[in-house]
């Protein structure tokens, strides 16, 4: 999987280290290191392999497709999220994914992005990309002072980059040691701390003019505010040294702080749940709000916090007066930064790739009456919506997690009572069957059951639909054939195929019956049939053509699970229909519930 990213990524001489970038986004997360607390079992050789597969399709094909240098084609539609109440603009020239940052100057916005090496200028006030630039590094961290673009490197042991915008060109480097951490444009100075606990005075000019002991979090009310490593104590810092505000953190890892309604708000990146906090300026107790899963970023507009949730993709907008959440926004892909421009707000889809505007003075969509908000030893449980009929189950794929599922659990909490569920990096079929049987029981959700899956997801799907449950209907997204991840690794050439695993059949899985089945399928002509597939493999020619026909041929097999069943097949659709054609999914429900859709 390396190997390929490595290949084919789009921005030239791009080397991705898979590592770095999964331990870069736990650690925005404040995730690194920790193993969430779920069931444990054997897992099922097949499922492993479905689950390889599953990424080979939804990150490596579509990166695939595009020759190195061209700009990656985006995996979200513009109809699909235009038809979201409040979308103003998407912008998809914006950088191939990954971790985005996001510095704002009047009418100008800068994004890095991260996975691609890039950085992008947008012009605000008319939504056009006016140039992007390559940067040689793994950039997360942007901002604007003296003139120039200062970059967060993780290159090179941690680095700032100088960024000249009127040459494009990074023409100055300066080593800070250890990995980057804060960095504030203040005092005609740029402020930087590292992992170790060292906070950086640097001039205009790129000389280290003061270093001291701190972790740099943000700024606010004038101030910067700066941890101290050892006592923990948040502090406000002025180019004199530290102020006379003294805030007691408990130990808790500070994300992100900004100004709000005459308050602090901090932002708790360790919290499996998600959190902010909410402070008087000069310290005390704090309130605290509860946000998404995932909490990831933060800015303020319009008197409202706003929070961007990655796994949950929702961002949750909060009165900075009253700590009063307004209201939950679901969006289709993996939210990352969020920014401050002209009036509106601006989210980074960090996965598929995507700049989201929102009006926030609009009707925006929300998730919806919620029922259940729990999450009990790391695995996630959300019901929303209610009514008198089915009780519809949303099965996520594994790697992405229950939030996939944001938008189109919005579009049909107004019919029936959702509930997502699953944990992050869930790959264990059985264990999740066992965790949603304990939590529908705990939490007194009661049936019949309508099963959604998406890829990996019909694995525990199918497991759940075997159990003495009450199931009217199942809805397969995309599901993975099995059989699959062995047929790349015969056909195409080595190391262009991903890790396999050996792959049997489920075994005792049985058929559906004659339960309602709708089987949802992407278009493989935008994939494996694609003109330039064989050619960008390197595989014989006509490769292509037998994966496809072997996927296509998994379909037929589940559709063939129940004797009342009909497949949709999505054109132009790129192995994301939830996020790219969530409506297809909402329909394919609505019917299988005997209701119109709206």
């Amino acid at each position: 999987m390396n190997d390929l990213l490595q290949r084919f990524d789009p921005a030239a001489g791009v080397v991705v280290d898979s590592d770095l970038l999964r331990s870069r986004v736990d650690e925005r997360l404040g995730l690194a290191g920790t193993v969430l607390p779920v069931t444990v079992r054997a897992r099922r050789r097949w499922v492993a392999a479905a689950a390889t597969f599953a990424i080979v399709l939804a990150v490596f094909i579509p990166v695939m497709l595009n020759r190195q240098g061209e700009p990656t084609r985006n995996l979200t539609t513009d109809q699909a999220l235009y038809d979201i109440p409040g979308v103003e603009a998407v912008i998809h020239e914006s950088g191939g994914g990954g971790v985005r940052t996001i510095a704002v100057d009047g009418e100008t916005m800068w994004v890095t992005s991260a996975l691609a090496r890039q950085l992008t200028r947008v012009n605000v006030a008319t939504n056009v990309v006016e140039e992007s630039y390559p940067i040689d590094a793994y950039v997360e961290g942007v901002k604007i002072g003296g003139g120039y673009l200062w970059l967060l490197s993780y290159d090179n042991g941690g680095e700032v980059l100088r960024f000249d915008p009127n040459a494009g060109v990074v023409d100055l480097a300066i080593p800070l040691g250890a990995s980057p951490g804060g960095m504030q444009w203040y005092a005609d100075s740029l402020w930087v701390s590292n992992s170790d606990g060292q906070l950086f005075q640097i001039s205009v000019d790129g000389d280290i003019e003061s270093t001291t002991r701190g972790e740099l979090v943000g700024m606010a009310f004038g101030s910067l505010w700066v941890i101290d490593p050892e006592t923990r104590i948040l502090q406000d810092y002025t180019a004199e040294g530290p102020g006379n505000i003294a805030i007691p953190t408990e130990g808790m890892p500070v994300g992100q702080l900004v100004e709000g309604g005459g308050y602090l708000w901090i932002l708790e990146r360790d919290s499996i749940v998600g959190s902010v906090h909410r402070y008087e300026p000069d310290g005390g107790e704090p309130t605290s709000v509860r946000v998404g899963f995932g909490a990831h970023s933060m800015v303020e507009l319009d008197g409202s916090i706003w929070v961007a949730s990655i796994w949950d993709e929702t961002v949750t907008r909060i009165d900075a007066a009253t700590a009063e959440v307004l209201t939950v926004i679901p969006l289709p892909g993996r939210t990352g930064a969020v920014a401050a421009a002209d009036g509106s707000l601006w989210v980074s889809l960090y996965q598929p790739g995507s700049m989201v505007r929102l009006n926030p003075e609009a009707d925006l969509m929300e998730i919806g009456n919620v029922v259940v908000d729990e999450v009990v030893d790391g695995y996630r449980f959300l019901c929303t919506g209610g009514g008198d009929g089915p009780t519809i189950l949303l099965d996520p794929e594994w790697w992405i997690g229950p939030g996939s599922w944001s938008v189109i659990q919005a579009e049909l909490s107004s019919d029936a009572l959702v509930c997502s569920h699953g944990a992050v990096d869930d790959r264990d079929s059985a264990a999740k069957v066992d965790n949603l049987l304990r939590v529908l029981e705990e939490f007194n959700v009661e049936g019949p059951y309508l099963l959604v899956a998406h890829g990996t997801g019909v694995a525990s799907t199918r497991l759940l639909a075997e159990q003495a449950i009450d199931v009217t209907g199942v809805v397969l997204v995309e599901p993975v054939p099995t059989g699959f991840p062995e047929l790349m690794q015969t056909l195409l050439p080595e190391g262009m195929a991903p890790e396999t695993f050996g792959l049997d059949d489920p075994g005792p899985l049985g058929d559906l019956d004659n339960i309602p089945l709708v089987v949802i399928g992407d278009d493989q002509s935008a994939t494996l049939l694609s003109d330039s597939f064989d050619e960008n493999t390197g595989a014989d020619p006509g490769t292509g053509a037998l994966l496809a026909q072997a996927w296509a041929d998994g379909l037929s097999f589940y559709a063939g699970l129940s004797t009342d069943s009909r497949s949709v097949t999505i054109s132009g659709s790129y192995h994301m229909v939830i996020w790219d054609r969530p409506q297809t999914v909402v329909e394919a429900v609505l019917d299988l519930l005997g209701v119109d859709a709206p």
